[in-house]
């Protein structure tokens, strides 16, 4: 049932789903040499053990009187943590693009430094410039991208935030 959100602590492997004496259980058996230090051979854990939260979690949560109240108590949190890892991206993704400008530079300024310059030299100045403005040009694709998802992200978290308001006052 839950196969495909189910993950060791461990080691970070998908656990998968086996049943035993018509009971279910989820295992992590990783293989001999993906085994880590402090993993055990084999990990087990009775499906009845994680039903039981998880059915508690819905009647409160999803189903429980205080829904609404839960509801819009978690939805500021859940933006500010959004936009956290928007800002802590974008700043990531224009390091990434000043870093590759500054080493474009350092190219050119090589260049200017050399007294008599070969061919050679010349050709492999170019080519790594080259490769600096592709890496450049993709960077700069990628912030673009980013941003362009942030702003649908944002459009769509207010129109969820939205109806989720016009279905509390219906209800």
């Amino acid at each position: 049932m839950y196969q495909a959100f189910l993950f060791c602590a461990i080691c970070e492997r998908r656990m998968f789903g086996k049943a035993r004496r018509d009971r279910g259980f989820y295992v992590c058996a990783p293989k001999p040499e993906y085994i880590p230090p402090d993993h055990p051979k084999s990990l087990w854990i009775k499906e009845t053990y994680l039903l039981e939260p998880l059915h508690e979690f819905f009647a409160a949560r999803i189903f429980g009187p205080d829904r609404r109240e839960l509801l819009a108590a978690a939805l500021p949190e859940a933006d500010a943590n959004e936009g956290r890892q928007h800002v802590e991206r974008d700043k990531a993704l224009n390091d990434a693009l000043t870093d590759l400008k500054k080493r474009r530079e350092r190219q050119f300024h090589a260049l200017e430094l050399a007294d008599d310059p070969d061919r050679r030299f010349i050709q492999g100045v170019q080519a790594r410039v080259a490769e600096l403005d592709d890496q450049i040009q993709a960077k700069e694709a990628e912030i673009a991208s980013h941003r362009q998802k942030a702003k649908a992200m944002k459009l769509w978290a207010d129109q969820l935030c939205h109806r989720m308001s016009m279905l509390m006052v219906a209800l």
